[in-house]
């Protein structure tokens, strides 16, 4: 290399020798070859700590031969030896991915753009491209800016002869004037326009109303044009907030995206406010014949202003049949505004002025036509309404702000969109692998009578959105994944899936998406919509623990007490807590630890028959996803089981795990031993002695023998390497071994079974055939611990602090005069005394 560096000058120029030899050839790739060798000798490549956000998908454009890859961008200016470092993914994941250094050029041609203010202007929309070869296969593109990496998923262009023209919408950003809509959708079909792509940002309800209208009838297709990614955090306070900065400058980019998804012969981009009215006969006739076996790329309309009256604002259109024209001049520095009507296979690339095979005014067939666009002339402008500095500061506690808090800068229409949730995937992974589970019937049920799916919850992961349901009769069956944004609102790009393992559909990810449904087709009004919970990050837990539906008239508290304790001293960090029903008694604790931050509360509920005990299945299910990239291990277990370590190596349960280190150990499969459970938990706490005499591991020590491996087994699981996990174990995974058994000299469960056979026929029995039995107690240290650890929060919550008749009365009085009613009591004792 320092060779290299020393003949720098004699490598460049030799570069350029080759240059001017090739250029003339006409598959020559300059940027691919020259740049590259420069990039050797000027080593200039955009690293993590230039200003710099992709847009969601990168383009293989097929109408060029041969094929070209396109990468869209928001950054600051570019040196012209500055490049982007990738690698192309070629034929799925199974080949070594290409390196390439690939160069961009302004969407505009210059950098900054020459007709907007300069300062405090940093960001410019950029297109990088290369060409590929005609038989590579490219999946995906990786992004390497040294200290991070962007992924960026893959989109196809084909050529496309379908007749009609496509209007392509600038994104829509805070719009309210929908009466434009109405007038710009119906003038355009009228002149020969077959499909409308709408960017959308941010608008009023009524415009969203309209679009939706629209958007229904299947003439305008709704695509969400998201907040753009914020710069590294480590770079970000060095620059402007991109999103702050490219409201303008993001059109470029929306225009060139667009033009990739146009599917008929001409296609054009237009404001709300601008129609192309020919002077005689439709639109798409005239252009058609304009440009028909011709060299002509693009049509070029000069701007003409009209005023209507009424205004349409009134929703009164009656004003269109008789036009005003206007004529504005516009600032010096502003160029002449025109719009172009192009060939979509003639010109691959718009620009802002003009189309790229148009170099020059007079090479253009110009137009006699007109573009209407239409302005308000009689706005009045309203004086804002407010209270003076003065008289602000005079109010108590007050004080005048001179601006917003950025944190509440936003309507009520916004979405903001995190960088973590602004990602945009094609597939879902394992998806062969599902396949072939669903050819063998891995993990069908066809259980039960549901008619819907009956949505549980929702998770979203770096590469795809899982949903669990609580129907478990719909396995394999076609469905198609239905997103909405933070306000509810649909975003129109659906994702076709199954039902595949049961109670679980696999779904794409989308910009923006706050909430998800389900929908059989999509024609039909989808259920209700469930929150997406990230699952992005580290996983924040290490060991967790899922409890089995508590249902059923035994009371619970105590052993709901006696399992949250018993498992955080073995290193369980968090809970999740599955409920049919409780009593209202037992609820308050539950609601205690919700409180604190222990646990969180499924409610298995949904609107189809199923009795109490039905739900393990569905609640199996959905703690196996809801756990992934949550919790590196989950114990997968019921209210009255206790994981017990028996080695003295390994004094809890995350010791133990702590010592396992073989990845391709994903599930530790422990033996059962039960104990004969011969009452009910009590009701309600009275006393510390009643509360230590009634715990579960002082009053039930009558231990059995150890069952088998096949008997009834409990399980921990790394959750993101399982595949379909059932109530004893997994029925399938993505890597390592499906079990891994441990010895019962390690560790067993103690399973508490109480002798009233209230569901399960047999149990009794089962569990009698592990005789003979034995008093074995827990160990004395964690019996110690855990009476500690219920008697502090039984008291906590249930031992309320009393005062006396009169405190209470008093506290009455201040509402209202009202009275307590230990205090009526005592009045109608000292009546009856005097009586």
């Amino acid at each position: 290399m320092t060779d290299i560096q020393r003949y720098k000058g004699v490598l460049i120029s030799l570069i350029f020798v080759v240059f001017i030899f090739y250029a003339y050839e006409l598959d020559f790739g300059y940027l691919e070859t020259v740049g590259e060798l420069l990039s050797i000798v000027t080593d200039d490549t955009v690293n993590g700590s230039f200003p710099i956000t992709f847009y969601q998908s990168a383009y293989v454009d097929h109408r060029f031969d041969p094929p070209r890859l396109r990468i869209f961008t928001i950054n600051k200016c570019l040196k012209n030896n500055q490049f982007l470092l990738v690698d192309l993914h070629f034929n799925g994941n199974n080949s070594a991915p290409v390196r390439k250094n690939i160069y961009g050029i302004p969407l505009n041609r210059k950098c900054p753009i020459n007709y907007i203010e300069q300062e405090g202007c940093v960001y410019n929309p950029y297109t990088f491209s290369i060409d590929l070869k005609r038989n590579e296969d490219l999946k995906k593109v990786t992004i390497l800016l040294s200290s991070r990496k962007v992924e960026l998923s893959v989109q196809k262009v084909y050529k496309k002869s379908t007749e009609g023209i496509t209007v392509c919408l600038q994104p829509v950003y805070y719009y309210s004037q929908w009466q434009n809509i109405v007038l710009y959708i119906e003038a355009w079909r009228a002149h020969g326009a077959t499909r409308f792509i709408v960017y959308f940002h941010s608008a009023t309800k009524e415009t969203w109303k309209t679009l939706e209208y629209y958007r229904d009838l299947g003439i305008i297709e709704i695509k969400p044009w998201p907040s753009f990614p914020s710069l590294p955090v480590d770079i970000a306070d060095k620059y402007p907030k991109i999103d702050d900065s490219v409201f303008i400058l993001s059109y470029f980019m929306a225009m060139n995206i667009c033009i990739l998804d146009i599917k008929t012969t001409i296609g054009t981009v237009a404001d709300f406010d601008e129609v192309m009215v020919p002077t005689n006969g439709r639109l798409l006739d005239y252009a058609t014949k304009e440009m028909a076996n011709t060299k002509v790329g693009a049509l070029i309309f000069q701007n003409h202003y009209v005023s209507l009256t009424p205004r349409i604002y009134s929703a009164n259109f009656s004003g269109v049949a008789s036009p005003k024209f206007k004529i504005l001049a516009w600032p010096s520095k502003m160029e002449t505004t025109m719009n172009l009507l192009y060939d979509n296979e003639a010109d691959r690339s718009l620009m802002v002025t003009f189309s790229q095979n148009v170099k020059t005014i007079e090479e253009v067939k110009n137009s006699t036509s007109e573009v209407v666009h239409y302005i308000n002339l009689n706005d009045k402008v309203v004086k804002k309404v407010g209270k003076s500095k003065k008289e602000a500061t005079s109010l108590y506690n007050s004080h005048f702000n001179e601006k917003e808090d950025s944190l509440f800068d936003f309507k009520s229409s916004e979405c903001q969109i995190e960088d973590w949730n602004n990602v945009y995937t094609d597939s879902i992974p394992n998806q062969e692998r599902h396949k072939e589970w669903a050819e063998e019937n891995l993990g069908i049920r066809k259980y039960l009578y549901h008619n819907s799916f009956a949505l549980l919850g929702a998770f979203v992961y770096t590469d795809q959105i899982i949903v669990t349901l609580t129907a478990e009769n719909q396995f394999n069956n076609t469905v198609y994944c239905r997103y909405y944004d933070c306000r509810r609102r649909e975003i129109p790009d659906q994702f076709e899936s199954v039902v595949n393992p049961e109670s679980t559909v696999f779904c794409a990810r989308r910009p923006g998406a706050k909430y998800i449904s389900i929908s059989k087709n999509l024609e039909e009004v989808p259920e209700y919509s469930i929150p997406i919970v990230p699952r992005i990050q580290k996983p924040p837990h290490y060991f967790t623990v899922c409890m089995a539906t508590l249902y059923g008239d035994e009371p619970k508290f105590l052993q709901i007490v006696d399992f949250i304790e018993y498992y955080k001293l073995q290193g369980a960090t968090f809970f999740h807590i599955y409920l049919r029903n409780v009593t209202d008694y037992d609820r308050v604790l539950l609601d205690d630890y919700v409180r604190t931050g222990d646990i969180e509360i499924i409610k298995m509920h949904d609107h189809h028959w199923r009795d109490d005990f039905m739900w393990h299945n569905a609640q199996i299910n959905d703690c196996h996803h809801r756990n992934k990239y949550f919790s590196k291990w989950t114990a997968v277990i019921d209210v009255d089981e206790r994981m017990e370590m028996r080695s003295d190596s390994y004094k809890t349960i995350t010791s133990f795990l702590d010592s396992v280190t073989d990845p391709n150990i994903v599930n530790l499969h422990f033996k059962v031993q039960w104990i004969i459970k011969t009452d009910n938990t009590p009701a309600r706490y009275e006393n510390e002695k009643q509360l230590i005499e009634e715990m579960v591991f002082h009053k039930y020590q009558n231990l059995s023998q150890v069952g088998s491996f096949w008997n009834q087994p409990k399980c921990i699981i790394r959750p993101e390497k399982i595949g379909i996990m059932t109530i004893h174990a997994p029925l399938a995974t993505y890597s390592g071994m499906r079990r891994s058994l441990v010895n019962e000299s390690i560790g067993v469960v103690r399973h508490y079974r109480n002798v009233q056979q209230r569901v399960f026929a047999g149990a009794l029995d089962r569990m009698m055939i592990h005789a003979p039995f034995s008093i074995s107690p827990i160990a004395q240290w964690i019996d110690n611990l855990l009476t500690e650890k219920i008697l502090k929060r039984v008291k906590w919550v249930y031992d309320v602090i009393d005062v006396t008749c009169d405190q209470k009365q008093r506290i009455y009085q201040i509402h209202g005069g009202l009275n307590a009613s230990c205090w009526l009591e005592q009045q109608h004792e000292k009546n009856n005394l005097a009586a």
